[in-house]
């Protein structure tokens, strides 16, 4: 039997396809395996920077509430004194558990009372600036550890009026 031109190159390029074909067939198992790693590394990393984010505002909202209770008329007989500052930081750490974050974990805690007999301040004004630090440990795959614990700072000031 006699073959002619175009059935014998036809066969050859059927042939070629299944050939190459049967080389690539768990090429896309390992592309989608590397893929979906980092993908996967990705979400995470989302994540955690939005927990990052969450703790961040939780603590400066904590500092504005002990601000606003350290420039609130404390009674009228003791003539509005400013509150002690563990009074002021009762404040904050009961804002932090309330969000369920630790209130031990803070650092750098101050309360700074501003006067306006102070010179450098203006317009003077009266009021408490609080400052502190709260320590974040993101749990980031292939990241080295110095990089995912971070310290966030806030400060908060409010006027006396």
């Amino acid at each position: 039997m006699k073959m002619t031109l175009m059935e014998s190159q036809g066969s050859s390029t059927s042939g070629s396809r299944r050939f190459r074909a049967r080389d690539e067939r768990g090429a896309e198992l390992v592309e989608g395996a590397l893929v979906s790693v980092f993908l996967f590394s990705m979400l995470l990393g989302i994540v955690w920077l939005g927990r990052g984010y969450n703790i961040y505002a939780t603590i400066t909202r904590a500092a504005r509430e002990g601000a606003r209770f350290a420039v609130a008329p404390s009674c009228y007989t003791c003539g509005s004194a400013y509150p002690s500052d563990s009074q002021v930081r009762e404040v904050v750490d009961g804002a932090l558990r309330a969000s369920s974050l630790s209130p031990e974990a803070v650092s750098d805690f101050a309360v700074t009372v501003i006067d306006p007999l102070v010179p450098g301040i203006d317009p003077p004004q009266t009021g408490v600036r609080i400052s502190f630090r709260y320590p974040v440990e993101l749990a980031l795959p292939f990241m080295p550890r110095a990089l995912t614990n971070l310290s966030i700072p806030t400060q908060v000031q409010v006027r006396k009026e």
